[in-house]
């Protein structure tokens, strides 16, 4: 949701204006306002996530990682709410050091976001099953390198 107005007080309601949609609340103002920050926040997350995706698509892995890693500090401070979104972004972080060819690190993401997901995803979910189909694939190559040094 892509906040494009401050919120506004039409007799007693708030209104936050969106792309495409007007959410209209009736409660308390510091309710409404705690509502609006968090929402700009994550539009400013989801932003980052989007360029960080779009510096890995052009190849640009440093700038990639960076904007991970900052999407993801700011998700971990709130792990409880946002595993799904930690785990994705983890998984992110393992293909772009997987294209450069850092397979302990990618090994290493996709291990912690692997972690996340069977504790909080359905053991039987795709998103669980690539990850581990990942892993299996990352460490084959690892071997395969170790052999031929």
């Amino acid at each position: 949701m892509f906040i494009d107005a401050p919120l506004t007080l039409v007799m007693g309601f708030s209104i936050l204006k969106t792309v495409g949609t007007l959410l209209i609340f009736r409660k308390p103002i510091m309710q409404q306002v705690d509502l609006y920050f968090k929402l700009r926040i994550e539009d400013k997350l989801l932003r980052k996530e989007k360029e960080g995706f779009n510096y890995y698509v052009r190849g640009e892995y440093e700038k990639a990682i960076l904007s991970y890693q900052e999407v993801l500090a700011v998700r971990k401070k709130n792990p409880e709410q946002q595993y799904v979104d930690i785990a994705s972004l983890l998984a992110s972080l393992g293909r772009v050091y997987s294209d450069q060819n850092n397979f302990r690190k990618a090994k290493e993401a996709y291990a912690e976001a692997l972690s996340i997901a069977k504790k909080r995803i359905e053991k039987n979910a795709t998103f669980v099953k690539n990850i581990e189909k990942t892993i299996i694939h990352i460490s084959s190559i690892q071997q395969i390198e170790r052999r031929h040094r």
